[in-house]
């Protein structure tokens, strides 16, 4: 389960700490608010995973209000509307505004708990993809990077060879001289390997 941060916001005590009770003893962790200017001002303090907002309410700031500063605030907050059963319209009117369900009052406690638990499911499927694709992108990166060294070794391996075959074709010098000079080649070689390699051991 996603650890879910939530806030509730109803202006009738009652209800407000019914719904708190039911999720804290759901294992989430709640917040309330008596009206709508109160969670505006706590929203703009903290981010929450998910807002339970009543419709109507007292004071400047409804549930509508309440839905546009959350989402406003971050996108990925997802707002559940309480409304009672004659301002349905309304409800749906919200959720063309960024709502992601609403709730009939008198609440159900068990609709509560499974609109929410399908936010957290949801959040936790969103996460390990997000986790997923951080490391295959990082696994990408690291292909990539030992690609290129691979690349590297493979050029400078030939190179060292033809500079190698060049200097024991070279008469001017004597024999010892010719296998002095290839065999410095290759000890050159060796070594950037190995530091290479020690390297990709200690990454």
């Amino acid at each position: 389960m996603f650890d879910l941060e939530v806030l509730v916001v109803d202006d009738d005590p009652t209800s407000r700490q019914i719904v708190k009770r039911c999720l804290e003893d759901a294992q989430y962790k709640v917040t309330t608010a008596s009206s709508g200017d109160e969670a505006i001002e706590l929203l703009s303090e903290k981010v929450y995973d998910v807002v339970i907002t009543d419709l109507e309410m007292p004071g400047s700031a409804s549930g509508i209000g309440v839905l546009e500063y959350a989402k406003e605030q971050c996108d990925s907050t997802e707002v559940i509307i309480m409304t009672a059963y004659g301002s349905v319209k309304s409800a749906v009117d919200a959720i063309k505004k960024g709502a992601s369900d609403y709730l009939i009052k008198p609440l159900d406690l068990t609709d509560i708990l499974f609109r929410v638990q399908k936010i957290s499911s949801l959040k936790c499927v969103l996460k390990d993809s997000l986790d997923l694709r951080m490391a295959i992108e990082t696994t990408e990166q690291s292909t990539s990077e030992t690609i290129q060294n691979l690349e590297m070794i493979v050029a400078d391996f030939c190179e060292t060879c033809c500079q190698m075959k060049k200097i024991l074709g070279n008469e001017s010098l004597g024999k010892e001289q010719r296998i002095k000079k290839a065999s410095e080649l290759l000890n050159h070689l060796a070594e950037k390997y190995a530091e290479m390699a020690h390297g990709l051991v200690d990454g």
